[in-house]
């Protein structure tokens, strides 16, 4: 396999993230870490580092579990064992693995105590052998096959016009520094900041979509955490407290939101006009939140499938990519029981379809989806 320009230790990388994705894990590459200054017209990044491996597994109780892995063909000193576990202590309970060509005595005992993993690339190869879960020949087959297109994909997303430049941007590390709250509404923002740009017939840009909406989904299981977490009966209340900042900051945007209006209303009498827009942009609330209470049931719904919802957001993005036919029976065929196939396209579908609708884009992108699964699925609930 090719390795993408200056990327020495792309094969370390991929070693890693296989097996991450024979786990369960969703899997991203080249995450990148930017503080983020925020001005009234823009957002300024300044990247301080990256990932090299990102993996995100959602348990039982709705919380994600991060691997930060940091690869490099070079020997691993002691400094950079510590720059990955202060890195580690930004997600609290990561697991932290260490892959190098050679691993010095002292970095492989600081290592052990600061509880990062240390591999060099033989011991990374039996560790994949001895330690990851039994894997049938077809699931070998099924990841193998997909797996040129990560570095596709990687190398295509930097040949985007320049009207993506924004989502791109949002996708390498602003998602990450906003927070999932935050995230759930300016994810759409975002979408619809390379308007006119979208194609549904290109893979990339059904890829990118899907990549997106894997990131979204990851939010969309934080809030259902929220539901979870304080016992909330009405899957709305949690979503608008979750969004709104807890009950005191809901509550306080509420409040908040009705002197702005009540001014707008001053200044209509007055003669002054009022747009619409204006009144949306006084919204305390986005007006889609019965939506996201509706998507947050369905995973509270069904936590086995939403535990492996990043998984197939991954598997879907690098299928898109390689205009993959017949998905859905190549998962099974791989291993994957027939009915929560299914139910889990179904709902990566439910969220791609929301994230169409309220971004405005082309519907398209949904038959492209169906194109690539066929048969096209029942809606969640059907039988």
């Amino acid at each position: 396999m090719a390795t993408p320009p200056g990327e020495l230790d792309w094969g370390q990388k991929l070693a890693v993230r296989r097996a991450l994705r024979v786990m369960g894990a969703g899997t991203r590459l080249n995450v990148l870490l930017a503080n983020v200054s925020e001005n009234h017209t823009s957002v300024q990044p300044t990247s301080y580092t990256d990932l090299d491996v990102f993996g995100m597994q959602v348990l039982p109780d709705f919380r994600l579990a991060y691997t930060l892995a940091y690869c490099t063909t070079s020997a691993i000193g002691t400094d950079r064992v510590l720059w990955l576990r202060g890195l580690r202590d930004e997600f609290e309970g990561a697991t932290a693995i260490l892959v190098a060509r050679e691993i010095p005595r002292s970095a492989r005992e600081l290592a052990t105590r600061s509880h990062i993993v240390p591999f060099t690339e033989p011991e990374l190869e039996v560790w994949l052998a001895t330690h990851t879960p039994r894997v049938g020949d077809a699931r070998r087959a099924f990841e193998a096959a997909l797996e040129p297109a990560v570095g596709r994909y990687h190398a295509a997303l930097r040949t985007l016009p320049r009207a993506f430049d924004q989502l791109v941007g949002f996708r390498d590390y602003l998602f990450l520094q906003f927070g999932p709250a935050r995230a759930l509404q300016l994810t759409i923002g975002y979408l619809k900041s390379a308007q006119g740009q979208w194609h549904a017939k290109e893979p990339l840009h059904l890829a990118l979509l899907l990549d997106i909406a894997q990131l979204y989904a990851t939010a969309l299981l934080a809030c259902a955490r929220h539901v979870l977490e304080n016992a909330i009966d009405r899957e709305l209340d949690g979503v608008e407290n979750f969004v709104g900042g807890g009950i005191l900051g809901r509550r306080e945007k509420q409040n908040f939101a009705r002197l702005l209006t009540d001014l707008l209303d001053e200044l209509e009498r007055g003669g002054v006009h009022i747009t619409p827009g204006m009144r949306e942009t006084i919204r305390p609330l986005p007006h889609y939140t019965k939506d996201l209470a509706l998507l947050t049931r369905q995973l509270l719904d069904a936590p086995e499938l939403a535990q492996r919802l990043p998984w197939y957001f991954e598997t879907l993005q690098l299928a898109a990519l390689q205009r993959t036919q017949d998905l859905a029976g190549r998962l099974v065929d791989a291993g994957d029981p027939e009915m929560s196939v299914e139910r889990a396209l179904r709902l990566a579908r439910e969220v791609l379809s929301f994230l169409v609708r309220e971004a405005g884009l082309d519907r398209g992108f949904l038959d492209a989806f169906d194109q690539m699964l066929a048969p096209p699925l029942l809606p969640l609930g059907a039988s």
